[in-house]
């Protein structure tokens, strides 16, 4: 649970390093076990930006993080646009 979370997470944000603050979680949910072997791959989409009232030096982001079990990112189907 936890421990794949943040592979995951760890995996994905590259281009995040400067990011200050996670305000929240929202949610998550495991749909397969992950065993010794495997081989994790994951990636964040944004899918949101927003502005926070009184300042112009920071925004804020909806991201989604997306992992996979031995399944390279780039032949994950897409959602429809």
């Amino acid at each position: 649970g936890g421990h794949v979370i943040s592979l995951a997470r760890s995996l994905s944000f590259n281009g995040l390093g400067n990011a200050f603050h996670i305000a929240a979680i929202n949610g998550g949910r495991h749909v397969a076990p992950l065993f010794a072997g495997l081989t994790v791959f994951a990636w964040t989409e944004v899918l949101e930006t927003a502005e926070i009232p009184g300042r112009d030096d920071v925004g804020a982001l909806r991201l989604r993080t997306i992992a996979t079990k031995d399944r390279p990112c780039a032949d994950f189907p897409r959602e429809a646009s």
